[in-house]
């Protein structure tokens, strides 16, 4: 019971709705914190480890894709390609991500991947495009895919403790209510 409350007080922390730009510190440590500054990418990638635990053995296949498509969509975004839209598509991937979790969405392991690979190329992107001026592109970028990968490994993990199907879908569903109205709300 308590780490329900827990959870619920997490949610609660005044964090940035949205990632953005104008965070503070670059490198390894500002890349690291990047991710866990906006709930849009937080509710992304634990809800893609929650997916990726509906399906045995899927995390390695579904988190090294991510990484993969996070760090060319971060290229992108370092060079200034991101589209007008980033923001909203970085919280309509996450919408998406909780919702495929929420109805428990079966598709073969090639889709579930290339739609792990399209929201990690979205998501790298804008974590690109909000590197500091003066930090250094390798180090910031080590520290999002490492901040990534502990976050897609906390969904999966979290998707294992729950066990039951119905409790996964469930916290998927209270992801895609919190996600739905952040969208709702940009």
């Amino acid at each position: 019971m308590k780490r329900k409350w827990m959870v619920i007080a997490l949610l609660l922390l005044p964090l940035s709705a949205f990632a953005h730009p104008g965070h503070e510190g670059g490198g390894y440590v500002g890349g690291f914190f990047h991710p866990f500054s906006g709930l849009d990418h937080m509710i992304a990638m634990l809800a893609l480890g929650m997916w990726a635990a509906m399906r045995q053995r899927a995390l390695l296949q579904v988190g090294s894709l991510f990484l993969g498509g996070m760090l060319i969509g971060g290229a992108l975004g370092m060079h200034g390609y991101a589209p007008s839209m980033l923001e909203t598509l970085v919280m309509g991937s996450a919408l998406l991500a909780a919702m495929l979790v929420a109805f428990a969405a079966k598709f073969p392991l090639q889709a579930q991947l290339a739609i792990s690979a399209l929201f990690a190329v979205v998501h790298g992107m804008a974590h690109g495009v909000e590197i500091p001026g003066t930090a250094a592109a390798m180090p910031y970028a080590a520290g999002f895919m490492l901040a990534s990968a502990v976050l897609i490994s906390a969904g999966f993990l979290f998707a294992r403790k729950l066990r039951e199907l119905k409790s996964q879908r469930i916290a998927g569903g209270v992801l895609a209510v919190i996600a739905g109205l952040m969208l709702a709300a940009a």
